[in-house]
């Protein structure tokens, strides 16, 4: 699509899917409201617990 990685935000609901971003070299946005262990905010770039956060959150 002609973006850089740095132009780009992933958003992921599991822990394996950040790993990926994360080594893509992508920003990427935890969803939490399924991660039960909690483990997605010590990976996640940021978190959030509900999907109505994420357009205040996209505000950087």
């Amino acid at each position: 699509m002609g973006f850089r990685n740095k132009e780009c935000l992933v958003i992921e609901d599991s822990l394996i899917g950040i790993e990926a971003a994360i080594s893509g070299g992508f920003d990427v946005f935890g969803f939490t409201a399924h991660d039960y262990s909690g483990e997605l905010h010590k990976k996640a770039t940021k978190t959030f617990l509900d999907m109505k956060n994420l357009k205040e959150l996209l505000k950087l």
